[in-house]
């Protein structure tokens, strides 16, 4: 067994596993691993002269600690993780994600994943993954607001709200969640975004500058996905406040995530939205030292790749 980088008379393999595990077609395939092209690394392992898994790697950004805005480590995403039907059972999905998480955490960088069901979670623990972000996802169907309004053509700037560019979105982001662990993100994070929003645009911030979100474009033309929403004070948009601005979109479906703590209940509710492998120095913010005002300054995640 042989882990390397991708080589080019191996792209053929690499395409042919990740539409065999995802169901993408060559042309989204490539279009996604365009976007990371600045940061991209792509994984194959070989058995017996045949390519049978393979992964990809991109930098999300930095992972930026609760006492300021000096730039962490980088934070590397392993994403498509595919092993051939043929040579699933062998363990290869489990060496390749060990090879690059190795890789990653042996540059000092943050190995991260954002498991695509649940029954991912318990297969990564093993190979060292801790929980980092958890959250709950809702749905709204809201076809009758979406009818009222059809003919404004563009019902986010209706409701008080303004388009940014992703370089303003990211400023404003690093300002309100100052003093909270958290990713920023990358130029090649906020072109994946920006390339998948809505028509009127990805990156938004209401008229008092108090809240800024990040939508994209669901499968259905009239479906929005709310990817992270934040207030001004540092803190997560209320579940009320969010409603009210997808209610704003004139879209028929809506879904959103919501975060959790862990004063939401047992480690088991809702959906991991992140695991990751931290290199040697850095921990998790859990310990008093780490808190403002009694409450534990969880990390935040944002922006879902799965």
């Amino acid at each position: 067994m042989n882990i390397h980088a991708l080589r080019k008379q191996e792209e053929p393999d690499f395409i042919r596993i990740w539409q065999e595990c995802f169901g993408d077609s060559e042309e989204v395939i490539r279009e996604f691993l365009s976007y990371f092209k600045n940061t991209l690394r792509l994984f194959v392992l070989e058995d017996e002269g045949r390519i049978c898994a393979s992964l990809s790697q991109f930098r999300m950004g930095s992972w930026i600690s609760g006492s300021g805005l000096e730039s962490g480590p980088d934070v590397l995403v392993s994403y498509a993780i595919g092993t051939e039907g043929a040579s699933r059972g062998r363990g290869y999905g489990s060496a390749i994600t060990a090879f690059a998480r190795d890789r990653a955490v042996e540059e000092g960088n943050v190995s991260l994943l954002c498991p695509a069901n649940q029954g991912l979670v318990d297969f990564y623990r093993p190979l060292g993954y801790q929980t980092i972000f958890r959250m709950n996802e809702g749905f709204l169907d809201l076809k009758e607001k979406a009818n009222a309004g059809k003919s404004q053509k563009n019902s986010f700037a209706a409701s008080g709200f303004r388009n940014i560019p992703g370089a303003f979105y990211c400023s404003m982001r690093e300002r309100f969640l100052q003093g909270r662990v958290h990713i920023s993100l990358s130029e090649d994070a906020v072109r994946a975004i920006t390339e998948c929003a809505p028509p009127e645009g990805a990156f938004w911030i209401s008229s008092d500058d108090s809240v800024i979100f990040a939508a994209e474009a669901g499968e259905d033309p009239e479906e929005y996905r709310i990817l992270e929403c934040l207030t001004r004070n540092g803190s997560v948009c209320g579940r009320p406040r969010l409603i009210e601005i997808l209610q704003g979109s004139g879209r028929s479906a809506l879904r959103f995530r919501v975060p959790l703590n862990e004063a939401d209940g047992a480690e088991n509710q809702g959906l991991v939205q992140a695991m990751a492998v931290l290199p040697e120095g850095l921990i998790m913010p859990d310990s008093p030292e780490d808190c403002i005002s009694g409450e534990r300054k969880l990390p935040w995640f944002g922006f879902p790749f799965e």
